[in-house]
């Protein structure tokens, strides 16, 4: 955030700008020399000099409020010129206290304390002149920012994460994607405050508007260890994770393929494995025995699946609830079946009876992704609540439907 010279001394009128106002409002001749030939110099680029002069008016005795006003006024926009803030801030402090400038400059003075206080660094007293800038009416997009940046740097991270949700916000109802790096600081205030609703949000936001990978590895990795998430939907966070191309450590790779055998899908267990084989992630480290084992019982697993398979939809279309048929459809659709898959687990979701609505919501909503029919599974994600996970997985495959969107 800077403030320019020059748009410093344009707005508070340097130059031949310190007649009087009023027909009471005079200066002195010997008070009008110098700042003349302080405004003379100012012009030539001569700030210290002008300064100087400026510093002579000021030491003459008897001086008028105008005329206190008139000089604190000059060496305002001639200090700033100079870079010298210290003395920038004191003058302009005095200019505004004293209320005699017309409205709009007013206001322009406001703004430069804001800016002559952030470039000192301290930060409090800038985000006061700022607060007053935008209370007082004060538009500039860039000085609405600079609020949220001053809060943060002074450590007050609730009163920056407040406007910077505004912001967001505000954006949003624009039809505006927020801006990158404002979400960025959004969540290092929540970090601070350690607001994890807050900072799921944020993550949410950044995944919908910039969907890259460091963002969504960070927001899964906060559904995963949220409280209360139910061990039966690692699966489910799992299918998600793999599909995003989130599983790179061999111990991921063993721990989806183990949870898919568990869960009735072997043909998932085996590209999983197979995966990790290929990629040389498994079959090659102080775990490769055990690797290898566990890709022999995958097979294993997949074979009688392949011969029982007229057996199993028997078997699941005798229960008493869709449940089986749902994991059986996910299944023949993991194996290649779209078709018959979707029907299966389509079959399932009508006969209802489910111990756990959400999760049928959530599986058949999953093989409608898995086949690319993303459109069929929004409505079903949409309608998936609770608090023991589902939705949480739910809106990670919303936002990346979202996201997915051109």
């Amino acid at each position: 955030m800077t403030l320019s010279k020059q748009s410093t001394l344009l707005a508070l009128g340097l130059g031949l700008a310190f007649a009087s106002v009023c027909a009471e409002d005079s200066l002195r001749p010997e008070i009008g020399r110098h700042l003349q030939q302080a405004a003379d110099l100012a012009q030539k680029g001569k700030a210290r000099e002008a300064l100087g002069q400026i510093g002579e008016a000021d030491a003459l005795t008897g001086k008028s409020a105008y005329e206190n006003f008139t000089i604190e006024r000059m060496r305002a926009s001639v200090a700033a010129a100079a870079g010298d803030n210290a003395t920038a801030a004191k003058s302009f402090e005095a200019v505004v206290a004293a209320n005699r400038l017309p409205a709009a400059d007013q206001i322009k003075a406001v703004e430069a304390l804001g800016g002559i206080y952030y470039r000192l660094k301290d930060y409090p007293r800038s985000a006061s002149w700022v607060a007053r800038y935008v209370k007082d009416g004060g538009s500039d997009p860039a000085m609405k920012a600079l609020l949220a940046q001053d809060y943060y740097l002074a450590g007050d991270y609730a009163a920056a994460a407040s406007e910077l949700q505004r912001e967001a916000a505000a954006a949003e109802a624009a039809g505006k994607p927020p801006a990158e790096e404002r979400l960025q600081m959004l969540l290092a205030c929540q970090r601070s405050l350690k607001d994890s609703s807050g900072y799921v949000h944020t993550m949410e936001l950044l995944v919908r508007y910039y969907p890259k990978k460091e963002y969504w590895s960070d927001f899964v990795h906060r559904v995963e260890i949220r409280a209360g998430f139910a061990d039966r939907l690692q699966i489910d966070l799992y299918r998600f994770k793999y599909a995003h191309g989130f599983l790179t450590q061999p111990a991921q790779l063993m721990e989806m393929a183990q949870l898919a055998l568990q869960a009735g899908f072997p043909t998932l267990g085996k590209k999983v494995m197979d995966q990790g084989f290929s990629a040389g992630l498994l079959g090659r480290g102080s775990q490769a025995d055990r690797e290898r084992r566990l890709a022999r019982l995958v097979d294993e697993r997949l074979a009688a699946a392949h011969t029982d398979a007229e057996k199993s939809v028997a078997e699941a279309r005798d229960n008493r609830d869709g449940t089986a048929l749902i994991n059986l459809g996910m299944q023949v659709a993991d194996a290649g079946d779209a078709r018959q898959g979707i029907a299966l687990a389509e079959e399932g979701y009508r006969k209802g009876n489910f111990r756990h609505p959400d999760d049928a919501r959530l599986r058949l909503a999953e093989v409608y992704i898995d086949q690319k029919q993303d459109g069929k599974a929004v409505g079903l994600l949409k309608g998936v609540t609770g608090s023991d996970g589902a939705a949480d997985v739910a809106r990670l495959w919303l936002l990346q439907a979202h996201a997915a969107q051109p």
